[in-house]
């Protein structure tokens, strides 16, 4: 170490080397190679890691750091790398006779200063400052300028906490990597971790503007954008890493890898197969010990479970009180966290913001089906949903946007299920699963749910063996033959006695309503009550359950009379309406 060389760098330069230095220092702490192998040495012998392993910003930083010291190495023809000079420099002291001008700060966002080839004795830079002896002519400039710490930009402070996180940008929406997946953070929750990590930097500079300016940057990184694809339907994220559905006999997990852009989790941990005893009681009671219906419910599980929506169907509990239905619907949930549930009922699909409640879940869960027949807007999102066709989103504060929902909807219902018309489509879409055998009141277990949940590990185990063979058999489910052919009628009702719900409105609009100027308008609520009174008298009438929905055929219906299609936002009384001009009700 005696008369060694050393090439100081400050400035950008020493920035990069820094930075660079923090990367490959993470990067070996956290992989799964042994933990005494230095940074250096492990440079040497796993090239190849930092390559494949680190993100795009990464490889970038660490391309560049080796150009740098390419630079470096033709310009002082030195093969030592770089030494950054440490942010906290003393004061410099030369010979007596050229007293040197005290250097306060060097600062890290500045064009590099001064840059020494010198000889120094070996001094421990973490516990004591370094004494620099100068000894040769400096071969840049012969001044050393004092520079002042300036606030870094947004943009720098958004390159650097990227360094230390891993972040994923889709549309406006930004995920970070929790370590499992990655989870969906609001601009709050990211400046807080924005504080967190780079306090220091910050209180340079510090405002609620600049964490804005630093959030608009990262949102804006080209580098971290993502297209939204998911990973392949026969990968299941899970509690501790990422399993492998592809070999039912020998199926195999691998460690969670922020490489795979899943955004969500099965929060149960795979271990393998493991005794059901409860759960497996459970469903013989269910299932009446009909092996066919219970090969047909582990399928369920299995595919509820999956990411894999290839079925193109819903599932329908149909059966009495009491013949376990919350049991099952509720062990399904068990499997997701809260934020994966949403639980819109099957007549609120076709409702203003309801399918924005689904964008993000994995599980719609409504144990309450109502009574009443099903909208035809209801109807057409359900199908457009198990269809995985793009559905128009509606989000407050947010223009609509289109977008494939990848939800999973499970309903349940003590009665059948009723429709405003026949609709084959749709019952080509439901997996109905028959809860035909209620428990007695003496027979049934206040802890059953309880006891269930501690199995989950084993169910888990055999949903996906279930699951598995589903695929192999083409999406064709145990009991398809039976229960969609003998059963489905009683399943299902069309109201054939019905109008749809267009020839509703047209009727109302020739009975109800007259064409005036423009010049005159009527609320839309102020339509929807009087449609509601017309329908009442009308058992053959649709009804809406809100005045949005009703709007959305009503816009449909003024084409035909000559009406303005285009609802307008008007000021009365204080208060903001959505008004139609050109139509008024008739008097009486």
């Amino acid at each position: 170490m005696d008369n060694k060389k050393i090439i100081y760098s400050d400035g950008a330069d020493a920035e990069q080397i820094r930075e660079t230095s923090e990367i490959e220092q993470e990067r070996v702490q956290t992989s799964s190679e042994p933990p005494h192998i230095s940074v250096e040495a492990f440079k040497l012998t796993c090239p190849i890691f930092f390559k494949e392993t680190s993100g795009s910003f990464e490889y970038d930083m660490i391309q560049a750091r080796d150009e740098l010291l390419g630079k470096y190495s033709a310009v002082y023809r030195q093969t030592d790398d770089p030494e950054p000079v440490p942010n906290n420099l003393p004061t410099l002291e030369a010979p007596a006779a050229n007293k040197v001008q005290q250097l306060d700060l060097i600062s890290p966002f500045k064009n590099p200063g001064a840059v020494y080839a010198m000889e120094t004795t070996p001094v421990d830079i973490q516990t004591t400052a370094i004494a620099v002896q100068p000894s040769i002519t400096p071969v840049l400039p012969t001044e050393i300028y004092t520079y002042k710490r300036t606030a870094p930009t947004a943009m720098e402070l958004a390159r650097h906490y990227l360094t230390k996180r891993s972040l994923r940008v889709v549309g406006s929406c930004i995920y970070a990597w929790n370590g499992n997946y990655y989870h969906r953070v609001t601009n709050a929750e990211l400046k807080r971790d924005l504080i967190s990590v780079m306090r220091e930097k910050l209180e340079v500079k510090g405002s609620s503007g600049q964490l804005n300016d630093i959030v608009e940057c990262i949102i804006s990184e080209p580098t971290i954008a993502h297209n939204a694809v998911t990973p392949p339907p026969y990968l299941l994220n899970v509690g501790n890493g990422v399993l492998n559905l592809k070999s039912p006999t020998n199926f195999e997990l691998f460690a969670p890898s922020p490489f795979n852009f899943f955004t969500s989790t099965i929060r149960t941990c795979w271990s393998g197969a493991l005794p059901t005893p409860v759960f497996d009681s459970f469903l013989q009671s269910v299932a009446g010990n009909n092996p066919v219906l219970l090969e047909r419910i582990w399928e369920v599980i299995g595919y509820l479970l999956s990411e894999d929506s290839s079925a193109k169907r819903f599932v329908l509990l149909l059966g009495p009180s009491n013949s376990g239905k919350s049991v099952f619907g509720n062990t399904i949930a068990a499997f997701f966290e809260d934020e994966f549930i949403s639980a819109v009922s099957a007549s609120g699909l076709g409702a203003q913001f309801s399918l924005a409640a689904l964008k993000h879940a994995r599980l719609n869960l409504s144990m309450d089906l109502t009574d009443a027949a099903l909208s035809p807007q209801a109807v057409s999102i359900i199908k457009s949903i198990t269809g995985r066709d793009l559905v128009p989103v509606e989000e407050k504060y947010q223009p609509i946007s289109r977008c494939r929902i990848g939800c999973k909807l499970l309903f349940s219902s003590n009665h059948v299920l009723k429709l405003m018309t026949s609709d084959k489509a749709l019952e080509d879409r439901i997996l109905l699963l028959p809860f035909s055998h209620p428990i007695p009141k003496e027979r049934q277990n206040p802890n059953l749910e309880a006891m269930i949940f501690n199995e989950l590990p084993g169910i888990l185990h055999k949903a996906m063996e279930a699951y598995c063979r589903l695929v192999g058999n083409n999406y064709i489910f145990a009991g398809d033959d039976i229960f969609t052919a003998d059963m489905m009628s009683e399943a299902v009702l069309g109201l054939d006695n019905s109008i749809s719900a267009e020839e509703a409105v047209d009727s109302f609009l020739r009975e109800r309503c007259v064409r005036t100027g423009n010049d005159c308008f009527t609320p839309v609520n102020r339509l929807f009550e009087e449609y509601c009174a017309f329908a009442s008298l009308n058992s053959n009438i649709t009804t809406f359950s809100n005045a949005q929905t009703f709007s959305r055929v009503l816009a449909h219906s003024l084409t035909k009379f000559g009406f303005p299609s285009n609802s307008q936002k008007k000021f009365l009384g204080g208060k903001t309406f959505n008004v139609y001009r050109g139509i008024q009700l008739k008097e009486g």
